[in-house]
């Protein structure tokens, strides 16, 4: 499944400006039960087709699949394999372009793969998996009389981005593990996700003053290790 973040539907980033741009369709594919269309745009745009900043990424899930926009090859594999961009490297040759993804279908890891490699594929670029030690913060809970009192009330689990301020509703440490990684670009993991519960969190903070405020605040704690990453690096084929 996609990142904790991509819940229903979410602008990553968004800015306006004034003019629209053109695109053209790159690679459509029609199938029984899957069918998509991907596009490649100048500039980044909306859903009205008014132009977006550089920062610019929307990710909405429709009743049928998900569309993207304004997304680049970077921001396209991170969506659909569900990993951090800090995982991913691509060759310096390969050139900055925008795409759009209309897709209708099952949303699952086995057809988000297919999906991103018959992308490359087309751009005649192929993905390669390996694993590197990497160091990590392992989230535990060291006070869970104190978790508890931050427990959640119901079962519909959200985040909220506000500017600097993340609040989340009915999270596993899992959850939160993701987030720090989203924020610092630094590995985090969770040894168990027995409680769900409600925290927040201000990003512009650094590293060690948020991990001092969960300790105090929610009585999370980590433990620093290394662990096995999966990195994926984006090259262009040999044809």
């Amino acid at each position: 499944m996609l990142s904790v973040f991509l819940i229903l539907s979410m602008n990553l980033f968004s800015c306006t400006s004034n003019e629209a741009s053109n695109k053209k369709i790159i690679l459509e594919k029609q199938l029984p039960n899957t069918s998509y269309r991907i596009f490649e745009t100048k500039t980044k745009t909306n859903e009205d087709d008014v132009e977006q900043c550089a920062k610019y990424v929307s990710y909405k899930v429709t009743e049928d699949g998900f569309k993207i926009r304004g997304a680049d090859i970077y921001n396209l594999t991170s969506l659909l394999l569900n990993i951090n961009k800090k995982d991913i490297i691509i060759s310096k040759n390969i050139d900055t372009r925008f795409f759009e993804i209309e897709y209708s279908g099952i949303i699952n890891d086995k057809n988000n793969k297919e999906l991103l490699n018959e992308f490359l594929n087309k751009l005649n670029l192929k993905i390669e998996e390996f694993v590197q030690l990497e160091s990590n913060y392992e989230l535990y809970f060291a006070d869970k009389k104190l978790i508890k009192k931050f427990e959640s009330k119901n079962n519909k689990t959200n985040v909220l981005v506000n500017g600097v301020q993340y609040s989340f509703k009915n999270i596993s440490l899992s959850i939160l593990a993701s987030s720090l990684k989203d924020i610092y670009q630094k590995n985090f993991s969770a040894v168990e996700n027995t409680i769900q519960f409600d925290a927040e969190l201000e990003s512009e903070k650094s590293l060690n003053k948020n991990l001092e405020y969960l300790k105090r605040k929610y009585g999370i704690s980590y433990k620093k290790n290394k662990s096995e990453v999966a990195k994926f690096k984006i090259t262009k084929t040999n044809h």
